[in-house]
């Protein structure tokens, strides 16, 4: 944490712009205190498992898993493509 690098100083530079950040992750709405973040590890496992199937020459046997790894991929991901751009989701990624 930035806070324990700059040796606690709350005035540091890095602290400083660390703290600027937090309203980017946290927020308050409507219904409560809302958090943006990355949980879990699908995407990881997904990705794993995609790699196996290429590396094992199954991707062409099994043509509906690529289809479903890159649209999972698409869904959960930060949004960069010309596609996901178009994406409701996008405006959260600030690529809308």
């Amino acid at each position: 944490c930035a806070y324990h690098a700059a040796d606690h100083d709350m005035r540091a530079p890095e602290v400083r712009r660390h703290a600027a950040r937090v309203a980017d992750y946290l927020w308050v709405a409507e219904d409560g205190l809302k958090m943006q973040g990355y949980n879990g590890s699908q995407c990881w496992d997904t990705g794993f498992a995609a790699q196996a199937a290429a590396d094992g020459g199954l991707c062409d046997e099994f043509p509906e898993l690529s289809r479903g790894v890159w649209g999972f991929l698409e869904r959960t991901q930060i949004l960069s493509t010309e596609e996901s751009a178009g994406s409701p989701a996008a405006a959260y990624e600030g690529c809308g």
